[in-house]
């Protein structure tokens, strides 16, 4: 096993076995977004094949996050001022 995590009873059985890379947390953001707006920000290494995801903390439903080739795109889509949006980048 070249790396991930096992977990072993006290009488040696192996009871978690994951060999696939660990996820982990890239980067946060602390963001204000516009109303109406879609922004584009831009991460080294960050490409739209499954090995990323971004989440959004704050205003769930009004203000979303995609990853895009080069970083992730976050959109709000109320009429307002979206301040101290945070959004989490992480690598899987």
């Amino acid at each position: 096993m070249s790396y991930g995590l096992q977990l072993f009873s006290a009488t040696g059985a192996l009871l978690l076995d994951i060999s696939d890379r660990l996820t982990r947390v890239h980067s946060t953001y602390t963001l204000t977004v516009g109303p109406n707006t879609s922004t584009f920000y831009a991460v080294s290494g960050v490409a739209n094949n499954g090995t990323w995801a971004v989440m959004v903390g704050s205003l769930a439903g009004f203000v979303t996050a995609s990853i895009e080739a080069g970083g992730f795109r976050v959109t709000n889509k109320s009429g307002v001022n979206a301040t101290n949006t945070k959004v989490m980048l992480i690598q899987l």
